[in-house]
C-alpha cells in the first residue's frame, strides 16, 4: 500500500527536476529495478531524495511542498501505511540492508524516527557522469574499464566463449564465483572483455584482496558496499589476487581474507536481488573454495599458435625459413604481446628481434640490473674469456640446450607435455674475477638475448608475501621475453637450510623454497654464481643442470688475458704494435685473476692519457701504456687486495726498461677500456 496522493506529487516534482540533474529518472528507474525496489520503497527513496534538496529552488510549487520536512512515520497517518512502513525499514529490507537510507534512532518511539537517504545513493542520483565511486571504497576499490581492443589466441577464444555462457545466466541463484588463472594478467582481462562483449558496459569494480580488513563485520559491511557499487554503475564485481599463491605460505592472512569475502558472498541468500558474479583474476589456481567455484585456464597460446601468430603480423616481412621458429624458441609471448610488437611495423629481422627485447625491459627494470653485452663475433666467440677446453665445451652445451630445446621437446616430444623442465639452470662456481659474469656476458652475446643480474637484496622484502610478488614479476617478465638471469652469491640464497628459531627463520627458509621452484619452472637460462660452492645445500645441487669451475688462472691463461685486454677491444679497434710476447710474459708472472689484470690495465690506461702530452712524439696519434704505468697499476691492486708485493728492485727496474704497448689513439673509443665486459 503507497500514498496515491504523495505518490503523484514526488512523480511531479521527479519530473521537473529531470533538466537540472539530467537523466535522475532513468537513474532512479535503475536503482530501482537493481534493487528490486517495491512502490513504497521507491516512494520512500523520493521522499529522502527531496527532503535532501531543502532549500533549493526549483519552483514555487515544489518548494511550498517540500522544504524543511524531515521524512518521519509520524507524517503519514493511515495505520495500514504505517505498518507497510515499518515492514520496509526491518533490518533485512532492501532499504536496509543495502543502505540506501539511514534512519536517525535518536527518538526512542519508532514512528518519530526520521529517514535520510544515504549520501551514496543522493550523489549517485544526482552525478551525470557516472564515474566515482563511494569515497569509503577510495584507494581499496577501482572503477575500470576492460580493454576493447581483443588479441586471442584461438584456444583464449574457446575459453572466452565458455566464460560467456558461465557468465549468461548470472541472475541466477546461487551467486557465480569464477576464477580465471594464467601467467599474463592483461591477456585474463582481454578474455574477460570479450566474454562481456554483449553487456551494455565494459566496466569493472576491482577489489585487491591484499586489502581486505580480517575482521568480519568490517568484511561483511566492505562486501555489501562493494556490491551495491557494481549494482549502481552497472559493473563486474573483479577480486584481484595476483598476488596470492598457493606456494606463498607467507600469505595466509590475505587467503583468509578471500575465503571469508566469498563465504559471505556464496552464503547471502536473504535477497531478492539478482545476484552479480565475481570474477577471481588469479596467478595461480588458488582452490580457496574448490566446490563453489568454477574455474577458467587462460594459459599463454601454445607454440603452434604464436608461430601462427607471427606470421600473419609479419606477412609482409622479407623472412629466413627458421626465423619464426627462432622466434617462438626464445620467447613466450601473448597475442597482445605479439601484436603490441608488430604495431611498430619492423623493418627486418633484426629490428623484430629487438623489438621483442625492448618489449619486456620496462619490466623488468627496478627489480632487476640489465647487463649490456658485446655483439656476437664468430671469429673470437667467447671474447676475451679465457678458460680451459672442458669448460667452453660446456658452455657449448649451454648455448644448444638453450637453441634447441623447443626442437627437443615440444617437436621430439620429450617434454612430456608439460613445459616444466625447459629451462636451464647453471652454476658458475670459482673465485671472485676468475671469469663467472663474462661467461654469462658471452653466453648471452651468443644467444642474442638479454641478460639481467637479480640483486637480492633488492628483491628481498621485509613485509610478509611481497617477497615472493617481487620474484613473480621477474620470473613472468624474464620468460616472455626469453631473458637470462643472473644470480650472484648463490652460497648466500642457497646455502644449507637454517634450523627454524622464530618466524623470521621460517619466513627465510619459505622464501628461498619458492625462490627455487620459480628458477626450476623457469623455461630460460637462470645462471647462478658462488665463491663458495661447498657452502651450497647438497639437495640444491643435484638439481643442476650444469656446473661450471672457474678455476685460478695459470701463467699461460694470464698471459692469454693480457693479450686479449689489448689485442680484442670493442669495435675492431687495432692491435698493439709488435713486439709485445716478452712485455706479456712478464705481466703474466704476476699472480692474479682476469678481473684484477683488467682493473690492473684499465689504470694504467688512465695513467696513459694523464701523460699524453709527454709521450708520442714520434706519433701523434699514437698513445704508449708504459710498462712503468702498468707497474704502478699493479702496485695499486696488490695494495688494494691487501697482498704482499712480490717483484725486486732488479725485476721492476728490468720492467721499466721493458717497451710499452702502442696503442693507435684514433681507433680507440674513449670509452671501449671502460665498456669491456666485467670478469668476476
Amino acid at each position: 500500500m503507497i500514498n496515491d496522493l504523495l505518490d503523484d506529487e514526488l512523480n511531479i516534482f521527479f519530473k521537473g527536476i529531470d533538466d537540472q540533474f539530467n537523466g535522475i529518472s532513468a537513474r532512479f528507474e535503475r536503482l530501482s529495478t537493481e534493487f528490486n525496489l517495491s512502490d513504497l520503497e521507491r516512494q520512500i527513496i523520493k521522499s529522502c531524495f527531496i527532503q535532501e534538496l531543502d532549500g533549493l529552488d526549483f519552483g514555487e510549487d515544489f518548494k511550498a511542498t517540500f522544504t524543511g520536512n524531515n521524512i518521519t512515520f509520524s507524517n503519514c497517518c493511515e495505520p495500514a501505511y504505517l505498518q507497510n512502513l515499518a515492514a520496509v525499514i526491518s533490518p533485512k529490507s532492501h532499504l536496509l540492508r543495502w543502505e540506501l537510507i539511514d534512519i536517525d534512532r535518536s527518538e526512542a518511539t519508532l514512528f518519530k524516527q526520521s529517514l535520510f537517504i544515504n549520501n551514496r545513493i543522493f550523489q549517485y542520483l544526482i552525478d551525470q557522469e557516472q564515474n566515482t565511486i563511494d569515497s569509503q571504497l577510495d584507494g581499496v576499490v577501482s572503477l575500470k574499464n576492460l580493454p576493447s581492443d581483443i588479441s586471442l589466441s584461438k584456444s583464449q577464444k574457446n575459453h572466452a566463449n565458455n566464460l560467456k555462457e558461465l557468465l549468461r545466466s548470472q541472475n541466477t541463484t546461487p551467486a557465480k564465483v569464477i576464477e580465471i588463472f594464467g601467467v599474463d594478467s592483461l591477456t585474463k582481462k582481454i578474455l574477460l572483455s570479450s566474454a562481456l562483449n554483449n553487456k551494455s558496459s565494459l566496466a569493472i569494480l576491482e577489489l585487491n584482496a591484499d586489502v581486505l580488513p580480517s575482521d568480519i563485520s568490517q568484511l561483511t559491511l566492505f562486501k555489501m558496499m562493494w556490491e551495491r557499487e557494481a549494482h549502481l554503475l552497472d559493473a563486474t564485481l573483479v577480486l584481484n589476487c595476483e598476488n596470492i599463491s598457493n606456494d606463498d605460505a607467507t600469505m595466509r592472512s590475505a587467503k583468509n581474507a578471500v575465503r571469508s569475502i566469498l563465504h559471505l558472498f556464496l552464503n547471502d541468500n536473504y535477497s531478492s536481488v539478482k545476484r552479480l558474479p565475481m570474477i577471481i583474476l588469479s596467478h595461480d589456481r588458488l582452490n580457496i573454495d574448490a566446490s563453489s567455484t568454477l574455474y577458467v585456464n587462460v594459459a599463454l597460446p601454445t607454440l603452434s599458435e604464436q608461430k601462427e601468430l607471427w606470421k600473419n603480423k609479419l606477412n609482409q616481412l622479407e623472412l629466413q625459413k627458421n626465423f619464426i621458429d627462432q622466434l617462438v624458441n626464445y620467447f613466450n609471448f601473448s597475442a597482445h604481446d605479439i601484436q603490441s610488437i608488430c604495431n611498430q611495423i619492423p623493418k627486418n629481422e633484426a629490428a623484430v628481434w629487438d623489438a621483442c627485447l625492448q618489449h619486456t625491459r620496462p619490466r623488468l627494470s627496478g627489480l632487476t640490473e640489465h647487463i649490456p653485452t658485446k655483439s656476437f663475433d664468430h671469429t673470437q666467440p667467447w671474447g676475451i674469456l679465457v678458460l680451459p677446453e672442458e669448460q667452453k665445451r660446456t658452455l657449448e652445451s649451454i648455448v644448444q640446450h638453450v637453441k634447441y630445446r623447443t626442437q627437443v621437446y615440444d617437436d621430439w616430444g620429450f617434454s612430456n607435455g608439460t613445459s616444466r623442465g625447459w629451462g636451464i639452470t647453471a652454476l658458475f662456481t670459482g673465485g671472485s674475477g676468475t671469469g663467472k659474469t663474462l661467461a654469462a656476458e658471452s653466453l648471452a652475446s651468443h644467444l642474442k638475448l638479454d641478460l639481467y643480474r637479480i640483486d637480492l637484496s633488492t628483491v628481498v622484502s621485509k613485509y610478509i608475501g611481497e617477497t615472493e610478488k617481487n620474484l613473480r614479476q621477474i620470473f613472468d617478465a624474464a620468460d616472455a621475453g626469453g631473458a637470462i638471469l643472473l644470480f650472484d652469491e648463490a652460497d648466500a640464497i642457497f646455502g644449507k637450510r637454517s634450523n627454524v628459531k622464530d618466524s623470521h627463520d621460517r619466513y627465510a627458509n619459505m622464501e628461498v623454497s619458492y625462490l627455487l621452484q620459480k628458477i626450476e619452472s623457469y623455461r630460460g637460462l637462470a645462471i647462478l654464481t658462488t665463491n663458495f660452492k661447498d657452502s651450497l645445500d647438497p639437495a640444491f645441487l643435484r638439481r643442476l643442470r650444469f656446473v661450471i669451475q672457474f678455476p685460478f688462472p695459470g701463467e699461460l691463461e694470464r698471459q692469454k688475458i693480457w693479450h686479449n685486454i689489448f689485442m680484442y677491444r670493442r669495435g675492431n679497434l687495432s692491435s698493439p704494435q709488435q713486439p709485445v710476447d716478452n712485455q706479456l710474459k712478464q705481466l703474466a708472472r704476476l699472480d692474479l685473476t682476469g678481473g684484477n689484470i683488467r682493473n690492473i690495465a684499465l689504470n694504467a690506461a688512465f695513467i696513459a692519457a694523464s701523460n699524453r702530452p709527454e709521450v708520442g712524439n714520434a706519433d701523434p696519434d699514437s698513445v704508449s701504456i708504459k710498462m712503468e704505468y702498468l707497474l704502478e697499476a699493479a702496485q695499486a691492486e696488490y695494495l688494494k687486495l691487501e697482498r704482499t708485493w712480490t717483484l725486486s728492485e732488479a725485476e721492476m727496474a728490468y720492467w721499466k726498461e721493458l717497451e710499452g704497448i702502442l696503442i693507435k689513439v684514433p681507433t680507440l673509443p674513449a670509452q671501449s677500456l671502460q665498456e669491456q665486459p666485467r670478469e668476476s
